[in-house]
């Protein structure tokens, strides 16, 4: 008899151990109780929380420093994310607190709940919780929103905007959602339902230089603007940046652990599955790679590329040194556009440009001016091909009125791994000239440049005339003894 009834006891406690039991959790392999009471337990249990609305039944802040208001009509309040009461947004409400200089901490974790229900669309992007002044944009520290077409949420910080994607994907009208946004002045992080969402592209922070600007709740600003109909509740400042585990506890304390679990786990095989993408795609290129440096005509030395008539239309050839600006000689061998005064523009300093005489014996002198286009009283060669392999270029002009052959040979230093070298602002011409004859020929070059000393770029120079120009003189200097 002993026996049976231990054996009775025995199974009725396994079986009430099976029971499954309401408001409790098993979140890290230990039971907890949940809901609204467990949360505001946690919440009050943060030594860095700074301010809190819970919104149960009233907007004061329990931390009894910034207690908000409601604008545009009177605080309504229906059931919150897990019972209890929260805070109805709509037909044109939202609470304003006022400037809060004391909530501007050099880190911060702003945390709340909030369920969305305002019509897709809008026009503009709904905003839930702002510090941020009326009508100037960038007096922003920062300004929290949901894109109008519910597909990410969105932080403005007066400077640039920061685009998160959620991990359970878009959000969706009439769901309930925590949201947690953690920043020190060197990292900033979204947390949605207690799970990591992912920036899109590079991110800033709050704007912490700006201090004392009015706090504004489903609202970005405290005149109203960007309106969010929503349902809010349990918004809280914390004067640290919260770990991670420590918003999942709070999720988890209002019962959403297995939500958020199963969010997590969704995230960390979509993560994977890029990450498998993104190796397999490396893997092809160096595949590829390695076929490509296999190839034995990568290595042939090949044959430079001449270039002739028409396809001189696109030279743009850029000599001068690493910084140090650049003047651009085009395929006429003309130093058409000089950048090296501050300037952006496609500036031109005429009567700059370089000529040949040659002249046989007994025979008229002949003149040109190296470059396919006349200038001043100078004729045009007739053409020329260029080469060009940086830093070199290299012109071969050809002109039948000429008894000998003459090529241009223009450059900037480019020193491997010697910066301040590659650095040195000049631009080198070497002018050859070769007798193919077998007559003696006389053979002068002339090289023409304006003085372009207080040009600025910005206006066209007429003739030798700038309003910037002063004297502008030039004087010969004659250094060692002539050969």
């Amino acid at each position: 008899m002993h026996s049976l009834n231990s054996r009775r006891i025995e199974l009725w406690l396994l079986g009430l151990a099976m029971l499954p039991v309401a408001g409790f959790s098993t979140a890290h392999g230990a039971a907890a109780e949940t809901g609204p009471e467990a949360y505001r337990k946690r919440i009050a249990a943060e030594p860095d929380l700074a301010a809190w609305w819970s919104f149960d039944g009233d907007l004061n802040d329990a931390q009894g420093k910034a207690h908000g208001q409601v604008s545009g009509g009177q605080a309504q309040f229906a059931e919150g994310p897990a019972g209890g009461k929260a805070l109805v947004l709509d037909q044109g409400r939202f609470v304003t607190v006022g400037a809060t200089p004391e909530l501007d901490f050099a880190e911060t974790t702003i945390e709340l709940w909030f369920k969305p229900d305002f019509a897709p669309n809008p026009g503009y992007n709904p905003c839930l919780i702002a510090k941020r002044a009326d009508g100037d944009h960038a007096n922003t520290r920062f300004s929290v929103h949901v894109m109008g077409d519910y597909s990410r949420l969105a932080i403005w910080n007066g400077r640039a905007v920061m685009l998160y994607t959620v991990a359970g994907g878009p959000l969706k009208p009439g769901q309930w959602h925590h949201l947690a946004v953690t920043c020190t002045p060197h990292a900033m992080r979204m947390f949605v339902d207690g799970v990591p969402a992912d920036l899109e592209g590079p991110g800033e922070g709050f704007n912490f230089e700006k201090r004392a600007l009015p706090l504004s709740i489903g609202s970005s600003q405290p005149r109203g603007a960007e309106l969010m109909a929503c349902a809010v509740d349990e918004v809280a400042v914390y004067r640290k940046a919260l770990a991670e585990e420590a918003i999942a506890n709070h999720v988890d304390a209002m019962g959403w652990g297995g939500k958020r679990e199963r969010l997590a786990k969704a995230r960390q095989a979509r993560l994977d599955q890029q990450r498998k993408l993104r190796l397999a795609q490396d893997a092809r290129r160096e595949k590829r790679r390695a076929e490509l440096l296999d190839d034995p005509a990568l290595f042939d030395r090949g044959q430079p590329t001449i270039y002739a008539g028409e396809r001189l239309g696109a030279i743009r050839f850029t000599l001068g040194g690493i910084g140090a600006g650049s003047i651009q000689i085009n395929g006429k061998a003309q130093r058409a556009i000089w950048q090296i005064f501050n300037n952006h523009r496609h500036a031109e300093v005429p009567n700059s440009f370089f000529a040949v005489r040659a002249e046989v014996p007994g025979g008229p002198a002949a003149v040109r001016a190296l470059q396919t286009s006349p200038v001043g009283p100078f004729a045009a060669m007739k053409e020329l091909t260029f080469r060009g392999e940086y830093p070199f270029a290299w012109y071969t002009f050809v002109d039948p009125g000429l008894p000998i052959k003459v090529s241009l040979e223009a450059f900037n230093p480019l020193v491997p791994l010697g910066a301040r070298d590659s650095a040195i602002p000049c631009a080198i011409f070497h002018l050859t000239a070769e007798n193919p004859t077998d007559r003696p020929v006389a053979v002068a070059f002339l090289a023409a440049q304006q003085n372009a000393v207080g040009f600025l770029g910005d206006k066209p120079i007429q003739g030798r005339s700038y309003p910037g120009y002063g004297g502008n003189n030039n004087v010969i200097l004659r250094q060692g003894t002539p050969p």
